[in-house]
C-alpha cells in the first residue's frame, strides 16, 4: 500500500510541475540592445485578424514561445560604409509541430522596405531564422483527479492528452546605422 501512495505523490508532483495555465501572445521585444554593440532586437507583431482558440471541457491552450538563445540577424558588412537610412524586413515564421522551423515568408500584416538593398537584409534575416526554435503551442486535456480531502475541489488534474499545433509568428527587424555603429533593433 504504501508503494501505491508514494506513486500516487510522485505522479502528482510530476502533474503539478508540468501543469501550465493558458498564455496569450502580447507584442514584445524579444531583447533589449544597446546601439553601441549594434546588438540585435526584434518585435514580435500581432496579427489583428488572429482567430480564438475554442476549448473543449477541460482543454486549456498552451501559447507557443521562442526559444531565449535564437540566432539573431547581423547587419550586412558590405552595406555598413554606405550608411542606409532605416532599413525594415518583416517575416512570418512558421515552426512544426515538434518546433522545428517550416518556413520563412514575408509577414502578410506587416511592411518591409523594399529597395536595391532588400535581397541582401533579408538574407542576413534567413540566416540567422534557419536556425531558430520554439516550443509550439499546444492543447492539453484533463480530467480532474480525486478530492480525498472532502474540500469540493479535486486534488489535481490528470493529464489525459496533448495535441501540439503549428505556430507561426510575425517578426519585424529593423536595420541601422547609428554612430556609425551597425544596428538591427525593434520594428517600428
Amino acid at each position: 500500500m504504501e508503494i501505491w501512495k508514494a506513486t500516487e505523490i510522485l505522479l502528482l508532483a510530476s502533474l503539478v510541475a508540468c501543469r501550465s495555465s493558458p498564455q496569450t501572445i502580447a507584442p514584445r521585444n524579444v531583447a533589449e540592445i544597446s546601439p553601441s554593440k549594434g546588438a540585435v532586437s526584434a518585435k514580435l507583431v500581432p496579427a489583428p485578424d488572429s482567430p480564438d482558440v475554442r476549448l473543449g471541457p477541460g482543454e486549456e491552450y498552451v501559447s507557443p514561445q521562442l526559444a531565449s538563445g535564437n540566432p539573431q540577424p547581423k547587419y550586412p558588412a558590405e552595406l555598413i560604409a554606405k550608411r542606409l537610412p532605416l532599413h525594415i524586413v518583416a517575416v512570418r515564421v512558421t515552426f512544426d509541430e515538434r518546433g522545428r522551423l517550416f518556413d520563412i515568408a514575408p509577414s502578410p500584416i506587416a511592411d518591409s522596405t523594399h529597395d536595391e538593398y532588400q535581397q541582401a537584409f533579408e538574407a542576413s534575416v534567413r540566416e540567422a531564422v534557419e536556425h531558430w526554435r520554439c516550443w509550439p503551442a499546444s492543447i492539453r486535456k484533463f480530467r480532474e483527479g480525486p478530492d480525498s480531502d472532502g474540500d469540493g475541489k479535486p486534488d489535481y488534474r490528470i493529464l489525459v492528452a496533448q495535441r501540439l499545433l503549428k505556430t507561426f509568428f510575425d517578426i519585424s527587424f529593423s536595420f541601422e546605422i547609428v554612430n556609425g555603429q551597425p544596428v538591427v533593433r525593434s520594428g517600428r
